[in-house]
Formats: C-alpha cells, sequence, structure tokens
C-alpha cells in the first residue's frame, strides 16, 4: 500500500515549488529582498514557478533514469553530474537550473556545488536583433501592432491583454496604463515613443477598441524583444543629459563585457521602469541603448 501512496519525483518537484509560491504577493519580492533570507522558499510569478518545474524535472528525470532515484533527497548527491551534462547550453540557461535546482532544495547554488559561467549579452539565444526565425513575419503585413510595440516596449502577454482604456494623455503626451499580464504582477504607466504618426496610431488603435483588447492575436512569430529594444533606446535618447555635466554619482559605469561603457543613471531607470523592470543594470546588459 505504501509503494502504490508513493508520490513520483515530477509530483515531489511539484509539491515543493507549488508549496514556496505566493500567488499576487509580487509586491511583497520587494520587502523580501531586503530582509535576511527573506526570499528563502519563495516564489513569486508563476512564469518563474513555471520554469523551474520544467527544469527540475528534467533534473528528476535524469536522476530516475540513471542511477533509479525514488526521493528528491536521493536526487540531491547527483546536481553536480547533472550540471556537468548541460555545460552546452549558454550560461543564462545553466544560471536558470542552478537557480531552479536551488530553489526547490531551499538552499543556494554554493551549497549544492553548482558553479556556472558568466553571462554576457553573447550567450542570449533569443537575439534583440533580426533573426532567421522572423523571416517568416511580416512587419508591413502585421503594421498595426509592430508600431504599437516599439511605441510602448510591451511584452507579448501584455500587447495580448492591453485595452483601449489603458490610454492616458497628460497635457501633451500619451501614456499607456499597463496592469494586465505584467511581469511579477506590477502595474505601469510607460509612456508612448515615437514620431508623431507613429504616436498617432497608437491613440487611434486605442480609441477604436475602447474597452476592449486591442489586439485579438499575437503573432507567434514576431520578435517583441527587438521591439522592446527599439522602445527602450527611444526612451533613453529623450531622457538622457549631456555626460559631461553630470557628477559621478549621476553615471552609470558598466562591468564585464561592456567595461568602458558609460550612461546616465537617471535615463536608464526612466528606461528600465518604462519597460516593466525594477533594476538598471538590465538595460545596457539586455537592451544596450546608444550612448
Amino acid at each position: 500500500m505504501g509503494h502504490k501512496n508513493r508520490k513520483t519525483l515530477v509530483k515531489q518537484v511539484s509539491d515543493e515549488l507549488d508549496g514556496q509560491f505566493r500567488a499576487g504577493k509580487g509586491r511583497q519580492k520587494h520587502i523580501d529582498k531586503h530582509v535576511e533570507d527573506g526570499m528563502k522558499g519563495r516564489i513569486y510569478t508563476d512564469t518563474t514557478l513555471k520554469n523551474y518545474k520544467k527544469h527540475c524535472c528534467y533534473f528528476v528525470k535524469y536522476c530516475k533514469e540513471q542511477h533509479g532515484c525514488k526521493t528528491l533527497e536521493e536526487c540531491r548527491e547527483y546536481v553536480s553530474e547533472w550540471m556537468g551534462t548541460r555545460s552546452e547550453l549558454s550560461a543564462w540557461t545553466q544560471k536558470l537550473e542552478g537557480c531552479a535546482l536551488a530553489k526547490m532544495y531551499r538552499c543556494t547554488t554554493e551549497e549544492l556545488g553548482i558553479k556556472t559561467p558568466p553571462r554576457k549579452r553573447t550567450d542570449i539565444k533569443r537575439s534583440r536583433s533580426p533573426t532567421e526565425y522572423d523571416k517568416h513575419f511580416s512587419e508591413e503585413k502585421h503594421k498595426d501592432i509592430v508600431t504599437f510595440g516599439k511605441c510602448s516596449g510591451l511584452r507579448r502577454r501584455e500587447l495580448g491583454r492591453i485595452r483601449g482604456t489603458a490610454l492616458l494623455r497628460k497635457g501633451d503626451r500619451y501614456y499607456l496604463r499597463v496592469t494586465d499580464g505584467t511581469k511579477g504582477r506590477r502595474s505601469r504607466v510607460s509612456p508612448i515613443m515615437g514620431t508623431p504618426e507613429e504616436v498617432g496610431l497608437v491613440v487611434r488603435l486605442c480609441r477604436e477598441a475602447g474597452d476592449g483588447r486591442i489586439f485579438s492575436k499575437v503573432p507567434h512569430a514576431m520578435d517583441e524583444h527587438s521591439y522592446r529594444k527599439e522602445y527602450c533606446n527611444r526612451v533613453y535618447q529623450a531622457e538622457k543629459r549631456p555626460l559631461e555635466t553630470l557628477s559621478e554619482k549621476q553615471k552609470y559605469y558598466c562591468r564585464g563585457d561592456m567595461k568602458g561603457v558609460v550612461y546616465d543613471r537617471r535615463a536608464l531607470l526612466r528606461a528600465s521602469e518604462a519597460l516593466g523592470h525594477s533594476r538598471i543594470s538590465v538595460v545596457p546588459s539586455n537592451y544596450t541603448p546608444d550612448m
């Protein structure tokens, strides 16, 4: 009877990570990160939960097939062996898998003996520039959603849920109040950036949609990342100040493979917030706006 009731490894992974999920508690993360061990044993977004489950399941299935493991504790000794089989993956994916396993075992990657290579912009597989995959997508046929993406910087999920009522006007500037489908359930108000013609198109689409969704479908082949990069650059260029007029505290000095590049710290913050991020370091490392 005990054997029949034993949970599968996949079920054990699911139960463990589900138990750490704090649904609807995205804002709590900003408080927890400033408390010692405040984020230990906690997952804040459904996307993170989904990704961690996927990669942890890869691991336990390997342990079961190669070593006959039946519990998560039995699998733990094979973490280093498993990570060794993942060395050909990008540094970003290896880091994700290491973090997923550490979260499952409620410890640090160091305690599991996980060491991953440094992450560089060249390791990002889904580039913020045209790819072979994008040749199957016609920007001309989807001009409305492409223009909307470049002017708003919305993520794919946000584009699929944005409604016409999100449009705001302050003085002579238009903004979008983004509340649905956001990462970490964090709402934001982002400026609409573009030429007068582009902004006019976005405003018209919003008004025509009213309280309905602006786009009924977001093309799968559309690379919204490249549009977010374009939007990021537009925001940064509009907000940046001459570097020679800034004090050292007002400047942001890049590190790693971008060492020597200097940005306006305030402009980076504005771009980060407009994209739905909370850290300015995300902008130079992932979107690389023009200086």
